[in-house]
């Protein structure tokens, strides 16, 4: 439950100034403590980074509020991946009780930003499908500990579409029965999910947390973020957050050509499971999506992700016309109020009103 408006405010307020303190705290016992600190962009977590530059050097101040975030598993994640070769951040200094990390800064070149400077688009996508099979050909299950991707998460990410999207779009909650059936043919859907050759998914696999490490080459220069929620499952689901991306279009043509390419030494029936697994995962990851940018408009006030809405709309929509999505295609066709696609129009303060007070 969400609390009152005027509480929100303030304990956000006191939260923001305990964290400036004891972020000052710990930058004070570092070798950090004198360099220019500037805070970065903030995302959809309670994360914040600040680079802290000096004489031409710089490094990456994590602000991660222990509250709400698992520094635990970024720092478990961070060093498998380093350890099979891939780029995650080395961690310099560590407050993991108050949740501070300085870190290795890999600089400013997002594939984000690179794409929308003009660059070709293959070769950053594709030296992002060669990381994502040193991660499937090198895990063993066993170096790491970390959560299974099983029925439980997926349901729980399912369910954020009825409710925070259905009282958004309907302008009042599912019936039990309504939302019993939907979540009934989810689990219908899942459970045909291939268990062989599971690895690990860093589950935001997209441009805005790829990056190119100038001065490096192969492997080396495609720098990882954001990965502190990995969890154990299938090799499609990175592949759809990257390829299926709520922020972007991306050349679909161009997808498949890198895909078939990552699955030529795949057996029939490993392809078959995998492009089966692309379908419902794919319909999944939107269908979560435009939950959570409803309830990050309504519950946390982020209203600007809603600008990324319409195509999340269009890919669900689309994901709909693969023969594995019939189920869930035929229980929208039955209940849900026009096109998916269709803009979505709400009051944010009735919705917030009607969920979180």
């Amino acid at each position: 439950m969400c609390a009152k408006n005027s509480v929100v405010v303030a304990d956000a307020g006191n939260k923001g100034e305990q964290r400036s303190v004891l972020r000052a705290a710990f930058l004070a016992e570092t070798a950090w403590h004198d360099w220019q600190l500037d805070a970065l962009t903030a995302d959809a977590s309670f994360r914040r980074y600040f680079r802290l530059s000096h004489n031409g050097q710089s490094a990456l101040l994590m602000d991660s509020p222990p509250d709400s975030e698992d520094m635990d598993s970024y720092i478990n994640v961070a060093e498998y991946l380093l350890s099979v070769g891939l780029r995650a951040p080395k961690i310099h200094a560590l407050d993991e009780q108050n949740g501070f990390a300085i870190i290795e800064d890999f600089g400013n070149q997002t594939y984000t930003q690179l794409l929308d400077a003009g660059a070709q688009a293959e070769p950053l996508y594709s030296l992002a499908i060669n990381a994502l099979a040193r991660l499937h050909n090198d895990l063993d299950v066993s170096r790491i500990d970390i959560p299974r991707y099983d029925q439980g998460y997926y349901l729980d990410e399912a369910a954020l579409f009825i409710d925070w999207y259905w009282p958004a779009r309907t302008g009042g909650q599912i019936s039990a029965n309504l939302r019993r059936e939907y979540m009934d043919v989810w689990q219908q859907l899942l459970a045909q999910l291939s268990r062989d050759n599971e690895c690990m998914v860093l589950r935001d696999y997209h441009v805005d947390n790829l990056m190119v490490i100038e001065g490096e080459s192969g492997l080396n220069s495609c720098g990882l973020l954001d990965f502190q929620d990995a969890l154990i499952g299938s090799r499609a689901y990175d592949m759809v957050s990257l390829f299926e991306d709520a922020r972007r279009d991306v050349d679909q043509t161009m997808a498949q050509r890198l895909i078939q390419n990552y699955l030529k030494d795949f057996s029939p029936q490993q392809a078959a499971d995998f492009h089966y697994d692309y379908s419902v995962l794919g319909a999944h990851r939107h269908i979560k999506i435009v939950g959570i940018f409803v309830r990050l408009c309504v519950r946390d006030r982020k209203a600007h992700y809603l600008d990324y809405l319409p195509r999340v709309q269009r890919l669900l929509e689309q994901s709909l016309l693969n023969p594995e999505l019939q189920l869930l295609a035929d229980w929208l066709d039955r209940n849900h109020p026009g096109f998916v696609s269709a803009p979505l129009q709400f009051d944010a303060g009735i919705v917030r009103g009607m969920l979180c007070e």
